[in-house]
């Protein structure tokens, strides 16, 4: 297992280096002039990243560091998952702003830069404020503990996915119960299209449409419930 100890100063220089890099790449070579960046190469420069990413997970670390075994591989390339899918909220966020400051598209890359890069300052700024918080409060070896709290978050990560794959036929059940009466809907309308229409323009049948979804969204609560486990 792959523990804190194991990260040098050396590892922590190099990646600090390459991120610095990459940056530098990113704006003064490839976007050195402000250009409306358009869905083609928006796709091929998200291709770009994604395999950088996947072939540090998969080949880089495992040869720089000696214990990194396929748990760390897994680990890696999930939580990179993760976070490019949170990160589509992000996008529609900053489609907000910049549309609402009604800022030029070919300067909206430059300004994203800048703000990535400001929001990478802040956070290594309110990271190593937590770090000296933590270690004045606790005292110890800052690295023994942080560590400690690393294996922690590893082991709930665990135990989380051992009970989604206990839990994954109630899930699916549920998804079932769930698409079950829309399917039934849909086949009744290509079948009967004149009784599916009652449902619409009937008083009766718009209350028992309400009903439906009213009824649908309880199952579906109920049925989280009874699957969710807490850890």
């Amino acid at each position: 297992m792959l523990g804190a100890a194991d990260i040098s100063a050396t590892h922590w220089i190099v990646f600090v280096a390459a991120v610095l890099v990459f940056l530098a790449l990113d704006l003064g070579v490839f976007h050195r002039k402000a250009h409306v960046v358009r869905f083609g190469e928006a796709l091929l420069w998200t291709a770009i990243w994604f395999v950088t990413a996947m072939a540090f997970g998969l080949l880089v670390a495992p040869a720089i560091f000696p214990d990194w075994q396929s748990q760390q591989t897994y680990e890696f390339v999930t939580g990179y998952i993760i976070e490019l899918s949170l990160s589509m909220d992000n996008v529609f966020v900053i489609a907000l702003i910049f549309a609402y400051f009604r800022l030029p598209e070919r300067y909206q890359h430059r300004v994203l830069f800048w703000g990535i890069l400001g929001a990478l300052l802040m956070r290594g700024f309110m990271i190593g404020a937590g770090v000296v918080l933590i270690q004045r409060d606790t005292g110890g070896n800052l690295a023994e503990i942080l560590d400690n709290l690393a294996h922690v978050v590893r082991e709930r990560f665990k135990i989380h996915r051992q009970i989604r794959v206990h839990t994954a036929h109630g899930r699916f059940t549920g998804y079932v119960l769930m698409a079950l009466p829309a399917a039934l809907a849909v086949a009744l309308n290509f079948i009967n299209p004149e009784h599916m229409q009652l449902l619409f323009h009937e008083h009766m049948g718009q209350m028992m449409l309400i009903g439906a979804i009213v009824m649908q969204a309880i199952g579906y609560v109920w049925i989280r419930q009874v699957i969710k486990i807490e850890v």
